[in-house]
């Protein structure tokens, strides 16, 4: 979560050692929980308490977070001194995009763990989506992603109650269940809907 921060400011105050240490931060996340079985990252490793699973949304929020140091380089003053790293990212984000969109149930959804079978679920399902059309809107993007990614957007709305909680969100909280209130799965709702309307009006 602190790469997009790092990116940022170091935009902000011209500090390319600070926005290469935004990248450097992704690339040794990747190189500790990457599990090549699934072409997908593991939750949390190295830590007083493991959790090797391959789980959902600590891969969204990689993807994502990802997509967000990507944008920021490549609206700075650096990108003539960052094409490396921005293709290494894009690889990665398209990796995650690619290999989590490989498991969408038929209806659309995305598992709450890869690497156990579980439930759907609607959040990571949520901000994956969203980022694929981020990425695309980048001109980073893969076709196929993108189009998976609108499909996503169909079947996560559909789960959005009257009340206007998203239903089938994983707990935040308690990664292995589910909840019917979760403000984290409501948020990356808005992430996915600035996306989509943001996406449309390229179209």
């Amino acid at each position: 979560m602190a790469p997009p921060f790092l990116a940022y400011q170091g935009v902000l105050t011209k500090n390319l050692t600070l926005l290469t240490e935004a990248y450097n931060q992704c690339y040794s996340y990747r190189q500790v929980l990457y599990n090549s079985k699934y072409g997908l990252w593991e939750h949390v490793l190295l830590g007083d308490w493991q959790d090797a699973g391959v789980w959902g949304t600590g891969n969204a929020w990689a993807a994502a977070g990802m997509t967000r140091v990507l944008a920021t380089i490549q609206h700075s003053v650096y990108t003539s001194q960052c094409t490396a790293q921005m293709t290494n990212l894009t690889n990665w984000i398209n990796e995650i995009l690619t290999n989590a969109f490989s498991h969408a149930s038929s209806a659309n959804l995305l598992p709450n763990y890869y690497s156990y079978t579980t439930f759907t679920d609607t959040a990571s399902s949520a901000l994956l989506a969203a980022t694929a059309l981020r990425m695309a809107l980048l001109g980073r993007g893969l076709a196929a992603n993108t189009a998976k990614a609108l499909l996503i957007r169909d079947a996560v709305n559909a789960k959005v109650g009257g009340d206007g909680w998203l239903q089938g969100a994983v707990d935040p909280l308690n990664w292995t269940n589910q909840t019917s209130q979760s403000p984290e799965s409501e948020a990356f709702v808005l992430l996915l809907q600035a996306a989509y309307r943001d996406y449309e009006m390229t179209l």
